[in-house]
């Protein structure tokens, strides 16, 4: 039985990479993180620490790639001898009083950390000494073990069989935890692995990054746009950069919204324009004003602007009163992340650009009403529970699950996705990871955007496929 808590973590890192030439194929990078980083990080998402790595003698480049992540290093002196010895060498540096140990290979990117803490929440729950995962009738990784009963048996192994051996010896003490992550499978050996893994082989995925110049360019937005901004951690800043952007290349351009926004502030470059009529703006609209309008019917009783309806936005466009509309379509309270609730969003149904915007600062943060909108839809639709923390996993499934941030996407509409918040490599890691996600399962989307809305330069990159 596992104790309560959390288990110590065990990553394997120490393989000689017999089958992949040049580099340690734990270093190989996918979507610009190595795989050991990636398998790492599945691990810290769960709430896995300390992380302690076993790595070889000539381990210095995996110490380098996990170095901020606060590993702890166990080297194994005689890694040529197979799995197993790497797996005594691990145990046999862990605290004596651990009680329990989850065992993951350096090279399975494609984990899940929400599977994780499934593993391990089922073996903290049941009265057997081994857990592992099974996905399709086959048995995957990682595996968690008893180390009160299995110590011993774990410091004895040899051979590159790892611990076959030790779960065939005891097979009435195995929990078997049924998943839909078929990562628990999939570790890289080869090249052609590596290559079907990431897309580059005939047929496959191929995922691209580049670095535009602007947002604009970002999202191909030009002429007769309407560009529709949902989601949460960045909406109005979206919102005011584009269209300050295409006002300054000329653009006759305009933002607005469907639901309510605070007044525009002097530092977001815009102006407050208000009218319950489609006359009432027409006017006004002729002139080139000196700043980009902010349209709105009126000013609420506590002091937001109340939107205008998305038959407006759409005839504004049509009839060529602006270039460019960029509208704010739902709302967030200020919350990094949210789930559409009911009569969410208020999409125009002229909009040609949907960009649905997620705030990386939720990663890690408990979900519940303090940080996302609407969390007890966000729980149904990424199958976490309140008081769970948010992970990239369930990122990705908000945006793919057909119910989610692209539910309200008109058909002929062109679709992105803005991780904002990236402040650090930490933040930036993560959303590549999303990005990978979310583009292979959904091949109509223009790209996923990774930036700091907040900072001089809003863009880090975008992937594309």
């Amino acid at each position: 039985m596992g104790e309560w808590g959390n288990p110590a973590a065990l990553l394997l890192a120490a393989g000689r990479s017999t089958r992949m030439a040049g580099t340690s194929k734990l270093l190989r990078t996918l979507w610009g993180t190595p795989l050991v980083r990636r398998a790492a990080l599945t691990l810290t998402e769960a709430g896995i620490r300390p992380l302690w790595v076993v790595v070889g003698p000539d381990g210095q480049g995996v110490r380098e790639a996990l170095g901020d992540l606060g590993g702890l290093f166990i080297v194994n002196p005689n890694p040529e001898k197979g799995m197993a010895s790497s797996l005594a060498a691990g145990v046999a540096a862990l605290p004596v009083e651990s009680g329990s140990v989850l065992v993951m290979l350096g090279d399975m990117p494609g984990l899940s950390a929400v599977t994780v803490s499934r593993l391990i929440e089922a073996f903290n729950e049941s009265a057997r000494s081994i857990c592992l995962p099974v996905h399709g009738g086959r048995r995957g990784h990682p595996v968690l073990f008893d180390l009160h009963r299995h110590r011993e048996e774990l410091l004895s192994l040899t051979g590159d069989r790892g611990a076959r051996d030790l779960l065939a010896r005891h097979p009435d003490e195995i929990l078997e935890v049924e998943v839909l992550d078929a990562g628990v499978l999939l570790d890289i050996d080869t090249e052609e692995e590596l290559g079907r893994y990431q897309g580059e082989g005939e047929g496959e995925i191929r995922l691209k990054r580049e670095k535009p110049a602007s947002l604009t360019e970002a999202l191909g937005v030009g002429k007769h746009d309407l560009v529709s901004i949902v989601g949460a951690g960045g909406k109005t800043s979206l919102m005011y950069r584009l269209t300050g952007e295409l006002f300054d290349r000329g653009f006759s351009a305009a933002a607005a919204t469907t639901t309510r926004i605070l007044p525009p502030s002097p530092g977001d470059g815009a102006k407050l324009l208000l009218s319950d009529t489609f006359e009432g703006f027409e006017e006004r609209l002729k002139e080139r004003p000196t700043a980009p309008w902010v349209l709105g019917e009126r000013i609420r009783e506590n002091g937001k602007v109340y939107g205008i309806s998305p038959a407006f936005c759409d005839r504004l466009v049509k009839e060529g009163l602006v270039e460019v509309l960029v509208v704010e379509a739902d709302g967030s309270r200020r919350l990094p992340v949210k789930a559409f609730g009911p009569n969410e969003p208020v999409v125009p149904a002229a909009t040609t650009v949907y960009v649905a915007v997620v705030g990386l600062t939720c990663l890690g943060r408990a979900l519940g009403p303090e940080s996302a909108y609407n969390h007890e839809r966000m729980a149904a639709l990424t199958g976490l529970v309140a008081g769970e923390r948010i992970t990239a996993d369930a990122l990705a499934r908000l945006i793919l699950d057909p119910r989610g941030l692209f539910a309200a996407r008109p058909e002929r509409a062109r679709g992105f996705v803005f991780l904002n918040q990236a402040d650090d490599e930490r933040l930036r890691e993560a959303a590549r990871g999303i990005a990978a996600k979310v583009l292979a399962g959904r091949s109509s989307l223009g790209g996923v955007i990774i930036g700091r809305l907040n900072g001089a330069d809003p863009l880090e990159e975008i992937w594309r496929r």
